[in-house]
């Protein structure tokens, strides 16, 4: 479950980034906001996300990867 989860969240963050860096191609005056900065922020908030997760799996002994 947590691995499909994993999976699943990369597959959005490649499409974003991919979305954001043809975004740039195409109109680099328009849209001048740097895209990988943002997805970063958001790859990390869910790797945060998981790591709180896994953290309370661990304090209460049940851990399910």
């Amino acid at each position: 479950m947590f691995r499909y989860l994993l999976v699943q969240y990369s597959t959005i963050y490649n499409f974003y980034y991919t979305l954001f860096t043809w975004v740039n191609k195409q109109c680099p005056k328009i849209f001048f906001v740097r895209p990988p900065l943002i997805s970063l922020s958001f790859l990390f908030y869910i790797k945060s996300i998981f790591f709180f997760r896994f953290y309370i799996d661990l304090k209460s002994n049940n851990i399910s990867f």
